[in-house]
């Protein structure tokens, strides 16, 4: 979130990692849920990550995946593998 401080200092460091795990061929992907409250602090905050986002208005989706995940709090970090 935009004006989530551990959230914000969390990105960079993440960035970094998706950055140096995609270097030669991609490996990790990430796909970001915004808790932003407008569109501007969403664009805002976005534009500093080289990953995917669910649109903003997928609340329904955001919904179901933090019942299923039991997530509290931000910022939240889930490691899915992909098989």
């Amino acid at each position: 979130m935009h004006n989530c401080p551990p959230c914000r200092e969390f990105t960079p460091l993440l960035a970094d990692l998706y950055e140096e795990a995609n270097e030669d061929e991609r490996q990790l992907e990430v796909v970001f849920f915004s808790g932003d409250k407008t569109d501007e602090q969403f664009s805002e905050y976005y534009a500093e990550m080289p990953w995917l986002a669910l649109p903003r208005d997928s609340k329904d989706i955001m919904m179901g995946v933090a019942k299923h995940f039991k997530i509290k709090g931000v910022p939240r970090l889930i490691l899915l593998r992909a098989s």
